[in-house]
């Protein structure tokens, strides 16, 4: 049971439900349903009815073969073939005239892509069979192959090498950790000393070792938040930004007062994105500072404003306060004492007013991986960094050098970046507390894990290149430093060929991630697989979540299915299958050793049911099934529709979800 074979089809029945996008120069075979005047028909294609203009007079109930024809408005389709006189011959002889028709010679894998195209529906032009067809004759997995070419007619991706190798990357077995720790095992025996090579390798032992077991990006977020807490002694506050010049993140030619000054004057003059809050707190802390010098009385209700924002970033929108503006600080804008104290070039200066900022950076902050609450309203680690000045080489030279600071390397000498005894214990504390294992029963806690690792991926590196435009200072570093523009730089230098074999591997993966990602209309799909550790066993997870989207773009949460699979160790093959219809869900659990699984589950559906409720979720049903019971509803939907799918003499095996 790979994963492969139920989440594209997953996708695919999620798209079917979408009317067809045929295109010029693609052929199907299709059944007329109806003849209405001005020859036009309805046309069935499959379980799709689609309203076409026709080049002959044709009879209802009869097959034909058509071709799309160029042109807008209603679909003009040209008919190819008469009535199907070889329909006797069932979907055989459908497949052999659909080979003379392309002028494509009879062999084995051209009559078995021609059955599995005739069977699952799918338009076909000369060229996509072709190129079909040469992926099949080199591929050792025809099943594999077949479903690949599936997904790309489905998806309407492009039929070329590259999408389709990124496609079978996800079929040809193996785990992704497997893939990657292969990897990482070559760089260690053959790899170069080259900065790329070590980028790759740094973010492979992140990516395959379990999280508790190196130093990720916990220590400098804890640092930071034990430096804006205002919870704890000035001592350790004092140490904490200590800590992060030392290793970098500060730069260590500024004071605390001074970095705090610069960082809020680049936020306010930076065109990046940042969030709305920070940029009101910031507007409304100037004109907080130039209203109390000039001792106009407005200095309190903006204090009183600032305050609301701290408490709820959120609640304060952009609007409320430029209506603040309006009304109370154009009461004032006239006064030249007012003008000359929001013009000075010191606009941050002062004891209070890096105390306002402080404040204002603790009440945005947002540890990247504490439980996926960083959202449009939250600060990062990388954006602090960036208006700091720091952090030249990047997080991995940061995290190098705490790890170095602990392990005492940095004790051999003396100098700026040697611990005194206070900093250590709090860096000792801190790295102990990072140790503990994350909870993943907690969905906050998962949630900041996915989006950890997607981000490490990078798999929104597209995106970012798309609106690179838009950003003044271009793509943030960060995003640079991900593993795949990493291992598109590393197949472009000299390296072992069997590091590049692998590592363009690992790239297909990525890859085919991101083409399983993409939007069929209103439905929003994810495809993740990434490596997974539970209680020491390393695993992958692989995630599918299909939903609607609402008429603003975001997530409408009252109706998606998302997909788990797991290959545990003691439960081995697993499909978790949530679908959500009004808030009402059922579960299905897939798995051999259902029934034990269904009687050790007993004792947990109240606490499920509850927690759903709490959330505002109704539990439906849990049902506990069998890969084969599900295989068996699937082939007898297929039959009762009288297209079952088949590869080969092989049912085409999986589970396949109908969303």
């Amino acid at each position: 049971m790979q994963p492969i074979n139920f989440m594209p089809q997953a996708l695919s029945r999620t798209s079917s439900q979408q009317p067809e996008k045929l295109q010029a120069g693609q052929i199907i075979h299709g059944k007329i349903n109806k003849i209405y005047p001005n020859q036009t028909a309805e046309v069935q294609i499959g379980n799709q009815k689609i309203m076409a203009s026709l080049d002959a007079p044709l009879k209802a109930g009869e097959r034909y073969w058509l071709q799309v024809q160029p042109g807008g408005g209603r679909l003009q389709l040209k008919v190819l073939h008469g009535s199907d006189k070889a329909a006797e011959g069932g979907i055989k002889g459908a497949a052999i005239q659909l080979l003379a028709h392309l002028a494509v010679p009879q062999n084995r894998e051209s009559v078995e892509l021609a059955n599995y195209l005739l069977r699952n529906q799918l338009p076909v032009t000369k060229d996509s069979f072709v190129m079909s067809l040469g992926w099949l004759k080199t591929s050792d997995n025809l099943g594999g192959a077949l479903a690949g070419i599936k997904t790309m007619h489905t998806m309407n991706v492009p039929f070329i090498d590259e999408v389709f190798h990124a496609l079978q990357s996800l079929e040809n077995g193996g785990t992704f950790h497997e893939a990657a720790s292969k990897l990482l095992g070559q760089i260690n025996e053959r790899g170069s000393n080259s900065e790329t090579l070590q980028n790759v390798k740094s973010l492979l032992e992140k990516i395959t070792v379990p999280k508790q077991f190196h130093i990720s990006s916990y220590p400098v977020e804890k640092l930071i938040s034990s430096w804006l807490s205002t919870e704890i002694s000035p001592d350790a506050k004092k140490s904490a930004f200590a800590i992060l010049q030392k290793a970098g993140f500060f730069p260590l030619d500024n004071s605390e007062e001074g970095t705090i000054e610069k960082m809020a004057a680049n936020f306010q003059n930076g065109k990046n994105q940042l969030p709305d809050a920070l940029k009101d707190g910031l507007s409304l802390i100037m004109h907080y500072n130039a209203a109390k010098q000039s001792g106009n009385p407005a200095a309190g209700r903006i204090l009183e404003l600032f305050n609301r924002l701290l408490k709820n970033p959120a609640d304060v929108k952009t609007a409320s306060i430029q209506s603040f503006s309006v009304n109370t600080l154009n009461a004032f804008s006239s006064d030249p004492n007012i003008n000359r104290g929001l013009n000075q070039t010191r606009v941050f200066s002062g004891q209070e007013s890096v105390q306002l900022i402080k404040q204002l950076l603790q009440a945005l902050f947002v540890k990247e991986g504490d439980g996926g609450q960083a959202d449009r309203q939250s600060l990062t680690p990388g954006q602090l960094l960036s208006a700091s000045g720091g952090g030249k080489d990047g997080f991995g030279q940061i995290h190098n050098k705490l790890a170095a600071m602990m392990a005492g390397e940095e004790e051999t000498e003396a100098g700026p970046s040697r611990l005194d005894t206070m900093e250590r214990q709090l860096l000792m504390d801190i790295l102990a507390e990072g140790d503990k294992p994350p909870d993943f029963t907690k969905g906050k806690t998962f949630a900041g894990f996915l989006k950890e690792m997607a981000k490490m991926l990078g798999v929104n590196l597209e995106h970012f290149l798309a609106n690179a435009g838009r950003m003044e200072t271009g793509i943030p570093e960060e995003h640079l430093q991900t593993l795949k523009p990493m291992l598109m730089k590393l197949l472009a230098e000299n390296q072992h060929s069997s590091i590049k074999e692998s590592a363009e591997q690992i790239l297909n993966r990525i890859t085919a991630q991101q083409l399983l990602s993409q939007d069929s209309g209103p439905i929003q799909n994810i495809f993740m697989q990434i490596p997974f550790a539970i209680s020491g066993f390393q695993t992958d997870l692989t995630l599918q979540w299909s939903g609607r989207k609402k008429s603003d773009g975001t997530i409408d949460p009252n109706f998606c299915r998302v997909l788990f699979y797991l290959d545990l160790e003691q439960m081995q093959q697993t499909v978790i299958d949530l679908q959500i219809q009004n808030r009402v869900i059922k579960v299905s659990v897939i798995n051999e050793n259902h029934a034990l699984l269904e009687k050790l589950s007993q004792p947990f559906y109240k606490t499920l049911k509850t927690n759903l409720e709490d959330m505002d979720y109704k539990l439906s049903t849990v049902v506990f099934e069998s890969e084969a019971t599900v295989d068996a509803k699937r082939a007898s939907l297929a039959e009762g529709h009288g297209r079952a799918v088949r590869a080969g003499n092989k049912p085409y095996s999986g589970v396949d979800i109908r969303i």
